[in-house]
């Protein structure tokens, strides 16, 4: 009997191929059902429940102005389409209940409406509606307490100056405004629908660089000679004894050269405008929409507003001017360029500098027209009066 002996060599072989293709068979069923399973995904939660998609993951800074993309380092939120009626409905109901709770401290902060035409403006106010204003231009304005309704001569209270503000705070303009805390709860109600073309720097009237100066203004003017033949004295005038106000009138060109260096809207022409400007009178366009005229040719000097008889009238008697009872450039708008501001405001330094070694104190008006003996180059002067802006720069008339 032939004994067979086994070929291990070929029992090796044999059994590694075997192997090789359970391996090879394996690694591909594996391969089939991750790509199977994959694309089963969706369609297994659609079947049992509605797709969702992702629309946005967004964060905001402090700024309200700016939203910027990612994550951060900010925990956000991923919204749904299956989840975005339901944020809507929360944002839409806190929004109201936000301007609800405005409407209340308006009440109160204003009173009755009984037959006051601003108060009813002011309480029935919706807000501006789409967008149909020019934007290559910003105006900035101010609005701060000075303690102007306890005065003894040229009394006016607070809120008084805030209705002045309401027309100029429903503009479809770019606006910029540097208020106290007080105010802010008027302004966001009146620039619903612009909050995006809104800028507010909230500020106290100590903030102000010329707030240092004034125990100094109040020095020069308990001082003989500043009182000594000063028209202003005579007349009780506020410029003459309340430096809080010289100080904000000067502050203008502060906020100026701030609005123009940080350029929230991106512009390169900028107005100044008082809050109250029109002092409640309706000055302004028809409809809140204002497309300026005979203002953008001139970016390279800042335009003022000369009242007759002009300030070349004035230039033998410069360095008495400040006891002068005479209001020429007018102060309630200018408008120019960005760079314009800024020397505006370097050259307005300097001689508040003067001022305050000369022993001279006075408002931004006397200011002005000092700055354009010096450098009437910067300056382009238009003949009118108080409340013509939108009479002589208005292209809808």
């Amino acid at each position: 009997m032939k004994i067979l002996v086994p070929n291990f060599k070929l029992i090796a072989v044999v059994g590694l191929c075997i192997v090789l293709g359970i391996l090879i068979y394996t690694s591909e069923m594996l391969s089939k059902f991750q790509i199977q399973s994959e694309k089963s995904v969706p369609e297994l939660v659609t079947a049992s429940a509605p797709r969702q998609e992702t629309i946005a993951v967004i964060y905001l800074d402090k700024n309200i102005n700016e939203v910027k993309p990612g994550g951060g380092d900010k925990k956000v939120d991923v919204v749904t389409t299956t989840e975005r009626p339901r944020v809507e409905a929360d944002e839409e109901k806190m929004r109201k209940e936000r301007l609800d709770k405005q409407l209340e401290e308006l009440k109160a902060l204003f009173g009755p409406e009984g037959n006051n035409t601003d108060l009813k403006m002011l309480y029935s106010w919706k807000g501006l509606g789409p967008e149909k204003g020019l934007y290559n231009f910003t105006v900035v304005t101010a609005m701060m307490d000075i303690g102007r309704g306890s005065w003894s001569n040229q009394s006016r209270p607070y809120k008084t100056y805030l209705l002045y503000m309401l027309r100029l705070l429903m503009m479809d303009i770019n606006l910029v405004l540097f208020v106290d805390p007080q105010a802010a709860t008027f302004v966001e109600w009146m620039r619903q629908g612009r909050e995006h073309r809104t800028k507010v720097y909230l500020m106290v009237f100590k903030d102000l660089p010329y707030y240092k100066l004034k125990d100094r203004m109040r020095e020069i003017m308990n001082s003989t000679e500043y009182k000594k033949d000063n028209e202003l004295v005579r007349d009780k005038l506020c410029e003459s004894y309340i430096p809080e106000y010289d100080i904000l009138q000067l502050s203008k060109l502060y906020f100026m050269d701030r609005a123009a260096r940080e350029n929230p809207f991106k512009t390169t022409y900028f107005m100044w405008m008082d809050g109250g400007y029109g002092h409640g009178n309706n000055v302004y366009p028809p409809n809140n929409l204002w497309i300026p005229k005979g203002l953008f040719e001139y970016p390279n000097q800042v335009t003022f507003i000369n009242r007759n008889p002009g300030v070349e009238h004035y230039r033998s008697v410069k360095d008495k001017i400040h006891k002068l009872s005479i209001n020429i450039l007018a102060g309630n708008f200018f408008s120019g360029g960005g760079e314009n501001f800024k020397e505006l405001y370097r050259l307005q330094q300097e001689q508040v500098g003067e001022w305050m070694e000369q022993g001279v104190v006075d408002d931004d008006q006397t200011m002005y027209m000092l700055i354009y003996y010096k450098k009437p180059s910067l300056f382009r002067l238009v003949t009118g009066d108080w409340y013509d802006v939108f009479k002589l720069f208005n292209a809808q008339q």
